[in-house]
């Protein structure tokens, strides 16, 4: 299976231990992918009309927020890269 397209870590530190080259910790944290879900996610339940979308869909209001919220994050990714 291939592994999903995160977008790296979303505050990478470099650390520059080498004498010049910097590379990242190992934990470096959230992904990329997960900070704009989080985004996306703040402003579709910001929007007040979350609860309906749903409701009309007939969906798990959490389900169907953290579908759309990664929906929109992978699109940023793709954008992204095109740019």
């Amino acid at each position: 299976m291939d592994k999903k397209d995160d977008g790296g870590p979303a505050f990478p530190v470099p650390t520059d231990m080498s004498g010049g080259e910097a590379f990242y910790l190992a934990t470096p944290g959230m992904s990329l992918r997960d900070w704009f879900a989080g985004q996306a996610l703040a402003g579709l339940i910001g929007s007040g009309n979350l609860i309906a979308e749903a409701q009309a869909k007939n969906e798990d209001v959490s389900s169907f927020a953290a579908r759309i919220a990664f929906k929109a994050a992978d699109a940023m990714l793709t954008t992204r890269k095109e740019s």
